[in-house]
């Protein structure tokens, strides 16, 4: 309920503080007014520049936050040796990082360990790039691939090798063109398709074709 919402018998102004400190700091305790959780516990509130403006406070219903309209530093471990310098903890729920806009999320280090006690889950809307200067290593029990195109398909069990398997017709280079494991439910239907065809009279076929070619072109000038 905003605060126009609110009677304004259930406001309690009385109860409110507010200490000036100047034209850029103040800080603000008991303000009735509701906000999306609750009414004001405190807030501190500062004042810069270009009209660049930061705020620190609770709100009523326990949400702790920290505002501001420029960038936001936090440094740490200035005159630790070592040691875990910054800690981000989310006790029972999740802990959320977003770049909004076309803002991008770097995170930089000596080395980079990802750690989960069940699934990591990498999920892209274009592109995933892996970029090792000496080695990529999967260890796994198990490890699929399963892709339309590219040269990790598998290539003994693509559209292509379905079909022409047992066949003289095409060979690995033709296999792995297809696309990988994508349409083994009609690979069956089509390997039959093309075990029927003769091979031996496409290839005889093939070569009156080329030497009537070749004939027809001795009757001009130049070949």
């Amino acid at each position: 309920m905003s605060d126009s919402e609110r009677p304004i018998t259930n406001q309690n102004w009385q109860g409110r503080e507010f200490i000036n400190f100047g034209p850029h700091f103040r800080v603000d305790t008991g303000n009735p007014q509701m906000g999306y959780n609750g009414s004001v516990v405190y807030d501190i509130l500062g004042y810069g520049g270009d009209s660049y403006t930061s705020s620190v406070g609770m709100n009523y219903g326990g949400i702790f936050h920290i505002e501001n309209d420029g960038s936001i530093e936090i440094t740490g471990g200035t005159k630790e040796d070592g040691g875990c310098n910054i800690v981000i903890t989310g006790m029972t729920g999740d802990v959320n990082i977003t770049a909004m806009g076309n803002g991008q999320i770097k995170l930089t280090a000596k080395n980079l360990i990802i750690d989960a006690d069940e699934d990591i889950v990498l999920d892209a809307g274009k592109n995933i790039k892996l970029n090792a200067g000496n080695e990529i290593r999967l260890e796994s029990n198990i490890a699929n691939c399963d892709a339309l195109t590219g040269n990790l398909a598998p290539r003994d069990v693509t559209f292509g090798g379905w079909c022409f398997d047992g066949t003289e017709i095409g060979g690995p280079e033709l296999a792995a063109s297809f696309t990988g494991g994508k349409f083994k439910e009609v690979a069956s239907e089509m390997k039959g398709m093309a075990e029927s065809i003769d091979t031996d009279a496409l290839k005889s076929g093939l070569k009156d074709a080329a030497s009537g070619l070749s004939d027809a072109m001795s009757n001009f000038g130049g070949f």
